[in-house]
Order: C-alpha cells, then sequence, then structure tokens
C-alpha cells in the first residue's frame, strides 16, 4: 500500500516494529480474540508452508488497507506505532476477511516480501 508505507517511512517507521509482531504471533497480540480465531482457523486449513505464508501477507496487505486513512491521519511516530500495535479497535472480523480474499501477491512481490523480512512458515 505505497500510500501507507510513503507515510510511515516520512515518520521513520520501518515494517519491522510492528509486522514481525503481527506475524510471529498470527495477531494474537493485537486483534480481537474473534478475529483471531478466525484467522487461525484460516490459516490452519492450508497444509503447505506456501499457502500460510501468503495468508499471512494477504492478511498483512489487508489490514494495511483496512487501516490506511487512520495510518495517513495520524502524524506523529508514537502515535502511528501505537496505532499499529494495537489494532484491536481499528479491525473488524467480517470486513478483514472480506479484504484479505481480494488481496493478490504476484511472485515478484512475494519473493521480495519473503527475503526482506524472512519469515519462514513451517
Amino acid at each position: 500500500v505505497p500510500r501507507v508505507h510513503y507515510h510511515l517511512s516520512s515518520l521513520d517507521i520501518l515494517p519491522e516494529m510492528y509486522m514481525l509482531d503481527w506475524i510471529l504471533t498470527l495477531f494474537s497480540n493485537t486483534l480481537n480474540l474473534e478475529v483471531v480465531a478466525r484467522l487461525w482457523d484460516c490459516y490452519f486449513y492450508f497444509d503447505k508452508a506456501l499457502d500460510k505464508q501468503l495468508f499471512l501477507w494477504r492478511t498483512v496487505i489487508a489490514i494495511h488497507i483496512l487501516l490506511q486513512d487512520k495510518i495517513i491521519a495520524v502524524d506523529s511516530f508514537s502515535d502511528a506505532l501505537g496505532l499499529l500495535r494495537n489494532i484491536r479497535d481499528h479491525v473488524q472480523e467480517d470486513e478483514l476477511l472480506k479484504k484479505v480474499k481480494t488481496v493478490t501477491i504476484s511472485p515478484r512481490l512475494y519473493r521480495s516480501l519473503k527475503n526482506k523480512y524472512a519469515i519462514g512458515v513451517k
């Protein structure tokens, strides 16, 4: 999501500052239990590691899309990072899952994400 990336970069916020926690905890630290349970159902449905990784990245991108107006409206490092570290009040279950279904990740983007963030799923 280019607008979000540009805005967060202008605030000196790196994706690693919040996104690794989202992925490594499968969103359990930042989303409501109902949303996490649905995401976990989807995640554990997949048998292959590649499908699981793609689902996680699609979810990350979907969250950025859903929150882009709120993120852009925040103009300080601490407020933006605070929002990104605790998104539970801003992300609704049905809205997120609908958005995840619409996100597509090209092989090129997937390779870039995988190489840059080296998050492995087994």
